[in-house]
């Protein structure tokens, strides 16, 4: 887990971790800005471009958290393994965010696709994270 928050401070560097409730709502904000702030300028980059459209629902995804994922996971996530899977998923999303600058506009759908998949999983990360029994 300390490579993890290592990795994502690398980039995030108010990011206060997954410690308690208050930490994981400001990580989770944290996160989602930064991806939504790389996709918003890369569809602003490419937007004389139709596929600039794309990006228009993974940008309204880092808008807001998803509340049926987030609530559980940061009330009570149910073991260590749970908030090391989100942290993961964090730190797929802000490499993909990382990567935003330097996608084509012929890229640009496929990438969308590619970060709707990122959050996918990060949301199932949550919701399993909540539901998953304490070992």
């Amino acid at each position: 887990m300390d490579d993890t928050l290592h990795a994502l401070r690398s980039r995030i560097a108010e990011l206060p971790g997954y410690g308690s409730s208050d930490d994981r709502r400001r990580s989770d904000e944290l996160v989602r800005a930064y991806a939504g702030e790389a996709l918003a300028a890369m569809q602003q980059r490419i937007a004389a471009s139709e596929l600039a459209r794309s990006l228009g629902a993974p940008i309204l995804r880092t808008e807001f958290a998803n509340q049926a994922a987030f609530r559980g996971f940061e009330s009570e996530p149910s073991n260590d393994a749970a908030i090391a899977r989100v942290a993961q998923a964090d730190v797929v999303l802000v490499e993909l965010a990382d990567r935003a600058a330097s996608v084509e506009a012929s890229d640009a759908q496929a990438f969308a696709v590619e970060v709707q998949s990122a959050l996918d999983e990060r949301d199932r990360a949550m919701l399993e994270g909540a539901r998953a029994p304490a070992p």
